[in-house]
Formats: structure tokens, C-alpha cells, sequence
């Protein structure tokens, strides 16, 4: 990858519609020695598909790096500046808000001011019309001044204090004049909604929050001088794909080579072994990911504070494999052994004096299994291994659960992404669909029959939505806080009817390798949830669909007549 003279910084937070008018061409400007960050902080209009659907190749050849905020936030607009100018690879840093556009002409006035070494302003000297925050200075400058303010309130002020600052530091910014072309224009109320978290977004509101911002900007210029010190704000996210930290100080580290690390140095204590095994065994389609991302966000980035010891999903997944393969298919003594390497591959995430909490939906078997007769026919044989676990400490599984008309459908249509030939068991399965077997209160009692010692907790996948907290809470045993705020993968979401329908008449289409098969299928489900062209993906009718929601009524009242499904309004 080139030097980086030039990165261009953009923040964004459900501003995919200035994004389509604005991110292309600016690419297309840029030269093998230029970048634009782009960050965006827990969008919800679909602007995470669309990056990744439209300038993927752009992510690997370096000319765009993409940060996807996972951290729970409150939007404030230094913070998000910070952030993306942190992740910069370039020499000399120029903030470019989502709705503004480059020229040819833009970038050689900029490039001057990073060949002369001093700040830049480019703007027209006319208020709110979107150009006050194109201002430029080279990496080192930013970092001695301690980039924007982080402690303003959320409505602005953050580019005219950095400005103030550059003055007194005595490198002022030099007006390089007005941009070739105007930004995407937002009215005033869309600007509000955008930049403010405040109930009441009215103009006096927004001018009494800028004057406040206004005056500290001033009273700490006063007082504290143009610099800002004590490191930035933490991050948790995902750079370029890639699960990974951004600390204050501005250290990048992938997630899990950083606990890897972490657990290369810790000694392991012979039979050390955690006060409880608290497993979560699924079931598929219920969150279980948006809950593993939480969790795993809680235990690397303040695992002391809260005292959750939780193994991230790329790490023990493997792990969880290995032990399945041998409880699904072997003796006993095999998976006694097994059970054995298990606990000893977890051994540098214990300590005795708290809880171990694993979540795994693998555990009961795989998503198409969710439509054979039974469910999860091999259940049986992949928990006992949670029985050896038994033998030296308590266990506890808790089990999650949804309407069947919304996991079975979401079940084949992930199946769909890994195998072609899962369309022919949906026709098999559509063909000899008896509703009636598919009962929570028949698999939790299955459970029950192989781990009759164990204490088993059920809960429903809409009470997650509503109370995740008093969930997780219920989960790890622990008074979590900071839980909330964690955005659903993308992937994770049923696809849209007419994506499955795309994908199924291809699947004997010799066009596509099987090699090829899941990117392509995860391609057109992306698309289908940025158009949004039709409902999410079911092969059920209205008639058939009640009935399941009925059916999950009376295992609900039944699960809770037994005692294990917890309720958060009770709890």
C-alpha cells in the first residue's frame, strides 16, 4: 500500500441517502495516495449494506478504510470527528462531512496546504450551509492539539473551537476558499434530527446548547491553553470486516488476537475450574449473535469493572466443534476425554471465583436441523458433555426461543447461504409439515431427559428485544450495565421473500461454483434488505402462521406452568 499524503474523514449516522450522492464520485477523485475514512456509528437506514455491497474493492485496495462503530454511543459530533481522523493513514487529515463533495480542483488547494505544512479551511463563509467543517491539518498538528472537543454537548461548536484553538496554538487555519460544489442540502429540522439527541429539537433548544458550547469553548481555551489531553474516547468495532479495539490513545488491536495474547501470558493453575458453567445452547434465530456480540463487548473492554468472564464467538466456536463432533458420534469415555480437553482449552479464560458463561447455538445441532422430524434430531448425543461438566462443577443452560413461523423460515434461508442443495429439503419439508411437532415444551424436556441434574432456564426472544439488560442480567448472573446500544448484524436478519426467490432458482445454475456459492447468496440477500422490494423471506400462509403463533402461546404458558421461562416483568 502507497504512503497516504491525504485522508479524507466522513462520519456518518443514518445518512445513507448524502452518502449515495456523495461517496462514489469522491472516490473517483482521489489519487493512489489519498483515502477516505468513513465511520459510522450504528446506522440504521442500511448504510453498512450498501458500503459493503458497493466499495468492497475499494476497502481492499486501501483507498477507503470503513470503521463500524459496535460500542454502544450517544451521538456527539467531536467524538465521531476523533474517531475517524484517529483511523487515518495519511499525513494531513481533512474533515469531509458525509453531504460534501471533492473536486479535482478542491484536492490540489489541499494538497498545497499539506505540501506548505499548515491548516486550511475550505468554506464559503456562509453559515449552515454545510461547509464550515471542512478544515484540514497535518496528522502530527492534530494529534498535539488533541483533535476536537469531546465535551460539548451534541449541536456544533466543535469545528469553530478547533479553528479558535488552531489560532491560539499560533497555526492558524488559512481560508483556501469556498468548495467547487455545495453539499447535499439538509433543511434546518433534518439537521437537528440528525446531530441531536435532545427531546425537544426546536432552534431555540439548538441555540441555547451552541452558546453553552460556545462559552466552554472559550473558557477552556482560557484556562487550559489550545491543547486537549488524556486520550480519546474507546471503541469497539469492526474495521475493514475485522473485530477490533481502537483505545484512547489511539492503539488499534484486533479483539482476538488481543485476548489471545492475554491468555498466552496468564498462567494456568492446574484443576482450576469456574465457580458455575452457565451455557447458553441456543436455540438458532433468537439473537443469539446480537447477544454474543454484547457479551463479548462487556468482557474485552471492561471485563474487570463488571467481572464477566465470556468467550468471544471466534474463539470458542472452534472449540465447541471439536468437543460436538466426538459427543455426537463416540462412546462414552470418548466424550468423558473430550469433555477433558474442552475444559482444559478454557482454562486460561477461568478464574474459581466467578461463573463461566458460554453461548454456543451449534450446541443442539445445525440451522436445517430445525426442520427434521424431530428438531435437532441429534440433541441428545451433542449435550452430553455438559453431563462431564457436572461432575466437578454446577451447571447451568438457558435457552432462548421464538414463534416457530419466524425461525423456521429464517433457519432454511441460512441454510440456504452454505448449501444449494438445501432447497430440496424445504420441498421435502413442506410436503410433510405437521405443525404439531414443533414444541418447545417437547425439546425442553428432551434436554431435561439427558441433564436431569441441570437447572434449565428458557426465555423468548421478544422479551430479549424489550429487556436485554434484566436478560443478561438473568444470564451471567452479573448486575450488567452498558448493555444496550449494540447494533444487530446485518447478516443475521431474514432476507427479503423475493432475495430467497432469486437465490432459489439459481441453485442449479452451473454458473455458479459451490466455492462462489455463499458470497453470491449473501450478495443478493444484501441488496434485498437495502431495496427493501418485498416482506421478509416465509413459506407460510396467514392461516399457517397464526396457528404457529398459537401453538407458541400454550408452550409458553406450559414452560412457565414448569417453572423455567423466565419472565423479566416477575423477575
Amino acid at each position: 500500500m502507497p504512503d497516504i499524503e491525504i485522508s479524507f474523514c466522513t462520519t456518518n449516522l443514518n445518512r445513507l441517502w448524502q452518502l449515495k450522492e456523495t461517496l462514489s464520485g469522491n472516490l473517483d477523485k482521489l489519487t493512489e495516495r489519498q483515502q477516505i475514512v468513513l465511520v459510522d456509528f450504528g446506522s440504521t437506514d442500511g448504510s453498512q449494506i450498501w458500503v459493503w455491497q458497493n466499495f468492497a474493492g475499494a476497502i481492499t485496495a486501501g483507498r477507503l478504510v470503513f470503521f463500524e462503530v459496535l460500542s454502544p454511543f450517544q451521538w456527539n459530533m467531536g467524538i465521531a470527528k476523533n474517531l475517524a481522523h484517529r483511523l487515518a493513514n495519511g499525513h494531513y487529515l481533512f474533515n469531509l462531512d458525509a453531504d460534501n463533495f471533492l473536486s479535482g480542483r478542491d484536492i490540489e488547494k489541499i494538497d498545497t496546504a499539506r505540501r506548505e505544512g499548515h491548516a486550511c479551511h475550505q468554506w464559503t463563509e456562509q453559515w449552515r450551509d454545510g461547509t464550515h467543517g471542512r478544515i484540514g491539518l497535518p496528522y502530527d498538528m492534530f494529534h498535539e492539539l488533541g483533535g476536537y472537543g469531546e465535551t460539548f454537548l451534541p449541536s456544533g461548536a466543535d469545528d469553530s473551537d478547533l479553528l479558535r484553538r488552531l489560532a491560539d496554538y499560533g497555526r492558524p487555519a488559512e481560508q483556501i476558499g469556498p468548495p467547487s460544489r455545495l453539499p447535499v442540502q439538509n433543511d434546518f429540522r433534518q439537521k437537528l434530527n440528525f446531530l441531536s439527541d435532545f427531546k425537544d429539537k426546536s432552534e431555540e433548544v439548538y441555540q441555547v446548547i451552541r452558546r453553552h458550547n460556545v462559552a466552554q469553548s472559550k473558557i477552556r481555551l482560557n484556562l487550559e491553553g489550545p491543547g486537549r489531553k488524556g486520550g480519546f474516547r474507546s471503541f469497539v468495532g469492526r474495521l475493514n470486516g475485522q473485530d477490533v479495539s481502537i483505545d484512547g490513545f489511539g492503539s488499534v488491536t484486533d479483539l482476538h488476537t488481543r485476548e489471545q495474547m492475554r491468555l498466552a501470558a496468564r498462567p494456568v493453575q492446574g484443576t482450576i475450574l469456574p465457580r458455575t458453567w452457565r451455557v447458553h445452547v441456543g436455540a438458532h434465530k433468537t439473537a443469539t449473535t446480537h447477544l454474543q456480540d454484547t457479551l463479548a463487548y462487556i468482557s474485552l473492554v471492561e471485563r474487570e469493572r463488571q467481572g464477566l468472564q465470556f468467550l468471544p464467538r471466534k474463539i470458542g466456536r472452534p472449540m465447541f466443534a471439536e468437543i460436538l463432533r466426538t459427543t455426537e458420534s463416540d462412546g462414552a469415555d470418548s466424550v468423558s476425554a473430550a469433555t477433558a480437553s474442552f475444559v482444559d482449552e478454557m482454562r486460561p479464560f477461568i478464574s474459581e471465583s466467578r461463573d463461566m458463561v458460554l453461548s454456543e447455538e451449534n450446541i443442539l445441532g445445525f440451522p436445517l436441523e430445525l426442520l427434521s422430524d424431530p428438531i435437532y434430531p441429534k440433541l441428545e448425543e451433542r449435550i452430553r458433555f455438559l453431563n462431564v461438566l457436572t461432575q466437578d462443577r454446577s451447571v447451568r443452560v438457558f435457552l432462548s426461543i421464538r414463534s416457530f413461523d419466524q425461525v423456521l423460515p429464517g433457519a432454511y434461508s441460512t441454510a440456504l447461504r452454505f448449501n444449494r442443495r438445501t432447497k430440496e429439503k424445504r420441498e421435502a419439508f413442506l410436503s410433510n409439515m405437521e405443525p404439531a411437532r414443533f414444541c418447545w415444551v417437547d425439546l425442553v424436556k428432551r434436554i431435561q431427559s439427558v441433564l436431569p441434574q441441570v437447572d434449565i432456564s428458557v426465555w423468548r426472544q421478544e422479551d430479549y428485544q424489550l429487556a436485554e439488560t434484566d436478560i443478561l442480567t438473568h444470564f451471567t448472573g452479573l448486575a450488567l450495565t452498558g448493555t444496550s446500544g449494540i447494533r444487530t448484524p446485518d447478516d443475521t436478519r431474514r432476507p427479503r421473500r423475493e432475495s430467497v426467490q432469486i437465490v432459489e432458482q439459481r441453485c442449479d445454475d452451473p454458473s455458479i461454483t459451490d466455492s462462489a456459492w455463499k458470497d453470491w447468496v449473501d450478495e443478493t440477500y444484501l441488496k434485498g434488505r437495502i431495496e427493501a422490494s418485498s416482506e421478509p423471506f416465509t413459506f407460510f400462509d396467514a392461516a399457517q402462521i397464526a396457528h404457529f403463533q398459537e401453538m407458541y402461546r400454550h408452550d409458553c404458558a406450559e414452560l412457565s406452568d414448569m417453572g423455567v421461562l423466565f419472565d423479566p416483568e416477575g423477575a
